[in-house]
C-alpha cells in the first residue's frame, strides 16, 4: 500500500541513513530504514529545519520529517493502531520512535550493547502505546546476536591468552629439565666411568693374588 508521506521537505533533510562508513565505524548494517529518502521539492524552496511539515497527515518539525517519512515509507503508518487518539500525543509518540532509530543508526554497535536494556525498555512503552515497533525489535534481536557472539570471542580469547602463559610456564619448566637431565646424563657417563675403572683394578688385584697364590704353592712343593 502507498503511503502518502510529505508535504513539505527541506534539504536539510536529506538523510543517507546507512552509509558506506558503517561497517568501519563498527555499526551493525540491518537496513531498519531504506538507504535514501528523496526529499519532495516545495514551490516556495527550502525551509527551515525548525519549520513545521506534514507527514502522512501529521505536523511535526521538518528535523525529523525525513526519518518519519522513512519509517511510514517502509512499514507503514506505525501510529494506526495508537490507543492515543489526539495528533498532539502520536506526533509525540512518533517523535519518540524517531529519536530511537536515530541512536540506533547513529551509535556504533559497542555503544548500543551498553545501551541495550535501556533501549529494548522503550521499545516496550512504546508498544504498550500500541505503536507498530516490531522492526526495531527484530533489529535488537541481531545485536543480540551480536553480543552474544562478542562475549563467546572474548571467552576464546581469554582462553588463549590463559593457554599461552601456560604454555610459557611449561616450556621454561621443561626446558629446565632437559638441562638437568643433560646433567644427570654427563653424571652417569661419569660414573660409569669410574665403575669401569674400578673394575679394571679390581681385576688386576684379582691377576695379582692368583699369581701370589701360585708362586706360594710353587715354593711350598
Amino acid at each position: 500500500m502507498h503511503v502518502p508521506i510529505l508535504t513539505q521537505m527541506n534539504s536539510c533533510n536529506k538523510t543517507s541513513f546507512w552509509s558506506s562508513h558503517d561497517e568501519k565505524e563498527g555499526k551493525l548494517q540491518t537496513g531498519i530504514l531504506p538507504t535514501t529518502v528523496t526529499p519532495l521539492s516545495t514551490a516556495q524552496g527550502a525551509i527551515a529545519c525548525n519549520e513545521m511539515v506534514y507527514v502522512n497527515g501529521y505536523k511535526v518539525k521538518a528535523s525529523a520529517a525525513s526519518k518519519l517519512g522513512a519509517i511510514f515509507a517502509k512499514y507503514g503508518d506505525i501510529s494506526a493502531n495508537c490507543q492515543f487518539k489526539s495528533a498532539s500525543a502520536r506526533v509525540s509518540l512518533l517523535g519518540f520512535v524517531c529519536d530511537l532509530v536515530q541512536r540506533l543508526q547513529s551509535n556504533a554497535i559497542t555503544h548500543i550493547i551498553t545501551e541495550l536494556k535501556v533501549i529494548e525498555n522503550e521499545v516496550s512503552d512504546a508498544e504498550a502505546a500500541k505503536l507498530e515497533v516490531s522492526w526495531p525489535r527484530e533489529h535488537l534481536a541481531k545485536i543480540h546476536v551480536v553480543e552474544e557472539v562478542g562475549q563467546r570471542s572474548s571467552l576464546h580469547k581469554n582462553a588463549k591468552a590463559n593457554s599461552i602463559l601456560v604454555i610459557k610456564a611449561a616450556t621454561k619448566e621443561l626446558e629446565q629439565r632437559q638441562v638437568e637431565l643433560v646433567a644427570a646424563q654427563e653424571g652417569v657417563k661419569e660414573a660409569e666411568k669410574c665403575v669401569n675403572a674400578m673394575k679394571l683394578v679390581s681385576q688386576k688385584i684379582d691377576d695379582t693374588i692368583l699369581e701370589s697364590e701360585a708362586e706360594e704353592y710353587f715354593w711350598r712343593r
